[in-house]
């Protein structure tokens, strides 16, 4: 299953960050089950990302509102495996 449907979820904002933060490795892939991914993403602090097919959690201040954060973003297409040149273009097309 992949997850990239859920990145319509994310502001602009999150998409940049998030892809930003993925190009740069940040993102440790805890745990791929069938329909559940659990992550650990790096910045100025460590959050904990959870995502399934209906969405996701993290575990930093706008995740905790409910929002689809840059962590998230991150994970998604740290999962997606888009390399670094793949996600450089989507960041100057978003």
């Amino acid at each position: 299953m992949g997850f990239t449907h859920l990145l319509r979820r994310a502001g602009p904002g999150s998409v940049q960050r998030g892809t930003d933060y993925a190009a740069r490795g940040l993102v440790d892939i805890r745990s791929v089950g069938e329909d559940r991914v659990t992550a650990e993403v790096h910045g100025a602090s460590a959050y904990d990302v959870v995502l399934d097919d209906r969405g996701g959690t993290c575990t930093c201040p706008v995740g905790l509102r409910g929002e689809f954060c840059k962590h998230q973003v991150a994970t998604v297409l740290t999962l997606d495996g888009v390399g670094t040149e793949a996600i450089a273009a989507r960041s100057v097309s978003h």
